[in-house]
């Protein structure tokens, strides 16, 4: 599995939910998502890109990305999005806006300056 859209009403995204998936490289998480559990994406070692939908962050677990290089990892956030440059493990991300539209994720290409 190389991308993971979570399906929109999902609230959290519980512990070891993604453990291990080396070869995931794209997240889509909903703005229903509140809550990311331990190590739900630990040692997803190819993870480039994650989308997220909210404009506020959901509460994560410290270690829900361990050994996730997460300065080579994407956080692309809605432009009308706070929080995340001051959110303890968000801000450890390199953080690009797009239009916060679902429909904007698909396709969608940038590249880190």
């Amino acid at each position: 599995m190389t991308a993971a859209p979570i399906p929109n009403g999902i609230t959290a995204i519980e512990n070891n939910t993604f453990f291990g998936c080396s070869s995931l490289k794209t997240v889509i998480i909903p703005s229903t998502v509140q809550s990311i559990g331990s190590e739900a994406f630990a040692r997803c070692y190819s993870l480039t890109s994650i989308y997220l939908t909210s404009g506020t962050p959901p509460t994560c677990e410290e270690n829900a990305f361990d050994k996730v290089d997460r300065t080579w990892v994407t956080l692309y956030i809605p432009k009308t999005s706070s929080g995340y440059t001051e959110d303890g493990i968000w801000k450890e991300f390199f953080i690009d806006q797009y239009s916060g539209r679902i429909e904007d994720i698909a396709g969608q290409k940038k590249s880190k300056k």
